[in-house]
């Protein structure tokens, strides 16, 4: 899990969702696609701006995530990678180019400082009963277990970066404008315990956990000497976070402010033990997660240290509700009405369609005739008209969309084809599946809509009439009977 928060907004990473909660205004809620993953963290990558912005994909071209270990923002322009190969970069988005900071850390090797001896941070030792062989053996395995950074973890702020190592030990933190690492270090762990770096004005902030079990937080200046620290306690925490003069430590379930000496200034009862904290650029605010699925939390920090909590929100409840609300959109999307199969068929319209009045000007008119497809798909429609009324009506030309076809004569009456007109396959009649819901009667209406045609016939009439007009309109090619219409052509 990661976490963001400016104060005004706090963004949520997981496996499967991105949190996005402000201060004023509606939480919101998105499903992960394509969740960014690797052997070591699976909840992916996170770089939001000051402003709240994600920006992750400004440097997407920049690395792989399948063999990215970790990433973290220096500020807005700069974010730093540490790459599956163990090359550290940082700068601006490289657009193609060279990143403005490359470094090899491969073969990086610190040496243990005294101060890790008695808080058994110190060289890893061997087993007594070992001799020759399997003695140098082992010897070799830990010293080639020293170099580099594998699973290393980035934490980056304006101070700098701060890279370190479970399986190495290696620490060691880089001034955003410098190569050359400006403090390192080496402590004893096991593949089971965790380190963090968090740079600060003057070094690092640096919290161990063992094994998840136990925590010891420590503050080391950039002379490799160590300024402060809190004995093992039992307990698992987060990493340490910087806010300005203070440093922000949550054991367990209590926050702490912290002073230069890692003094507590002020603590509160935050209720559940976070597995992500984070703390604003200005170090005003600070936000926690829990890893169960349920609360997250937003706290300010004084200007003397005292903390106080601003708001909470259960994002397991938001997650439900976007799941439930995706499951609607999902249905209204995937609701469809079932179709008719076999042979094309013209019939009248279904409501709420109708046909115009059979109504038209003296002169030149167009009759509006809408028909529906009422069988399977085809292609091509047939217009017949005869009748009375085309005694006194000439009939010129019909039109459907952007097709067009004059009529001929055939026998007592007029004939036009449009033989490219497409024939959509009709819907079953009562709708099938019945809609459920308002958005679902709007898609049901909207597909049955879709099946209509409206034929549009121009012709020029001599005069008044009310005479009987037959139109007859069917599929080209098909066996079905055609629509036939007979009404009354009321001339004006």
């Amino acid at each position: 899990m990661r976490i963001f928060t400016n104060g005004k907004l706090t963004v949520l990473l997981t496996p499967t969702h991105v949190f996005r909660w402000p201060r004023r205004g509606e939480a919101s809620v998105v499903a992960r696609e394509s969740p960014e993953a690797t052997d070591f963290d699976e909840s992916g990558h996170l770089l939001v701006s000051s402003k709240g912005e994600e920006i992750t994909g400004a440097w997407a071209s920049a690395f792989d995530p399948a063999t990215l270990l970790d990433c973290g923002l220096v500020d807005d322009r700069r974010a730093a990678f540490l790459h599956h190969d163990q090359t550290l970069t940082w700068g601006p988005p490289p657009d193609g180019g060279e990143w403005e900071h490359r470094v090899d850390l491969s073969a990086h090797r610190s040496e243990f400082p005294d101060w890790a001896r008695p808080m058994r941070m110190g060289p890893r030792g061997v087993r007594q009963d070992l001799e020759g062989e399997d003695l140098e053996y082992e010897l070799e395995r830990l010293e080639a277990a020293g170099a580099g950074f594998p699973h290393g973890v980035v934490l980056a702020n304006a101070h700098g970066i701060g890279v370190a190592s479970n399986f190495s030990g290696n620490v060691a933190l880089f001034r955003p404008d410098q190569e050359a690492p400006a403090l390192r270090f080496r402590l004893g762990v096991v593949d089971e315990d965790r380190i963090y770096a968090r740079p600060t004005r003057t070094g690092l902030l640096v919290t161990v956990v063992f094994n998840g079990r136990f925590s010891t937080i420590l503050h080391v200046d950039e002379r490799g000497a160590l300024r402060a620290h809190v004995p093992e306690q039992q307990g698992g925490r987060t990493p340490m976070l910087a806010m300005g003069r203070y440093a922000l430590d949550v054991h367990d379930s209590t926050a702490y402010t912290r002073d230069a000496k890692l003094a507590v200034v002020s603590e509160l009862d935050v209720t559940f033990r976070p597995a992500c904290a984070a703390a604003s650029p200005d170090g005003k605010h600070f936000a926690i997660a829990d890893g169960f699925g349920a609360d997250m939390a937003l706290f300010s920090v004084s200007a003397k240290g005292a903390i106080r909590e601003i708001d909470r929100v259960s994002y397991a409840d938001l997650r439900r509700q976007a799941s439930a609300e995706e499951a609607r959109v999902d249905a209204i999307r995937r609701y469809a009405l079932d179709r008719l199969e076999g042979t094309p068929t013209i019939g009248f319209a279904a409501k709420p369609v109708v046909s115009p009045p059979w109504t038209v000007p003296s002169g030149d008119f167009a009759l509006p005739l809408v028909v529906r497809s009422a069988g399977g798909p085809g292609r091509g429609v047939a217009v017949r008209l005869s009748g009375a009324a085309l005694e006194g009506v000439t009939a010129t030309r019909v039109r459907l969309g952007d097709a067009e076809a004059t009529f001929s004569p055939d026998d007592d009456g007029l004939r036009a084809e449009l033989p490219d007109v497409a024939l959509p396959p009709g819907v079953v009649l009562p709708i099938t599946p019945p809609p459920a819901g308002d958005e679902q009667k709007a898609m049901a209406d909207a597909q049955l809509r879709e099946t209509h045609l409206e034929l549009v016939v121009h012709g020029h009439a001599a005069g008044p009439s009310g005479a009987l007009l037959r139109v007859e309109v069917s599929a080209l090619g098909a066996t079905s009977s055609p629509l036939k219409w007979m009404r009354p052509l009321t001339v004006k």
